[in-house]
């Protein structure tokens, strides 16, 4: 039986913003990906350090992963390095910020 490879996708959580449990949204992130037809390598948490977003650019250099799942687009604010910045960065690996469509019903921000 042949196996289908499917395309990697990346998430991030910034831990700050979720209201009712990182578990719970990892889960509803890894549900998306599925769905969308994605694997969901890993679920970077951004404690607020900016190390998390550092881990996570290096893992898409280097997977060639082409997706950035986040919960919400707010994820992307904040962050020792301004979005305009991080979105810059992505871009410049082909990649791109994908945000769950219906934000709020599983994951409060």
């Amino acid at each position: 039986m042949p196996t289908t490879v499917r395309p990697l996708m990346y998430a991030l959580i910034r831990t700050a913003l979720v209201a009712d449990g990182v578990d719970r949204c990892e889960q509803r992130l890894y549900r998306f990906a599925r769905e969308k037809g994605f694997d969901l390598a890993a679920v970077f948490r951004e404690t607020g350090d900016g190390g998390a977003v550092e881990e996570l650019y290096c893992e898409l250099q280097r997977s060639e992963a082409r997706h950035l799942l986040i919960p919400t687009m707010e994820h992307l604010a904040g962050l020792p390095c301004p979005r305009r910045t991080l979105l810059w960065r992505l871009a410049r690996l082909r990649a791109q910020a994908v945000a769950l469509p219906d934000a709020g019903t599983e994951c409060a921000w």
